[in-house]
């Protein structure tokens, strides 16, 4: 649930956070906004199997946010790429 994720995303610190674009109680993008209320630097993922336009379908505002965009079904190599190019280009 995102409003459980938030509440403990501080205490988590993840690396990478993998979302969903299609949530109940709050949607993907929402969610992303909230994640960087808290924290900037957040490195996130969406993954979703519902929008097939991809990352164009996503406001210019929140799309920078994203440090990528999966969707579903996806394979694994495809999800781990995406996440060390997304760890690498935090950490180069």
């Amino acid at each position: 649930r995102a409003r459980e994720a938030l509440k403990n995303y501080t205490r988590w610190s993840p690396d990478v956070v993998l979302i969903d674009r299609s949530m109940p109680e709050m949607d993907g993008i929402t969610c992303i906004k909230e994640i960087m209320k808290i924290d900037p630097d957040a490195n996130v993922i969406i993954v979703s199997g519902y929008e097939s336009s991809g990352p164009d379908g996503i406001d210019k505002e929140t799309n920078h946010l994203i440090n990528g965009y999966i969707t579903k079904p996806c394979r694994l190599e495809d999800l781990s790429w995406t996440i060390s190019q997304t760890l690498q280009s935090q950490n180069p």
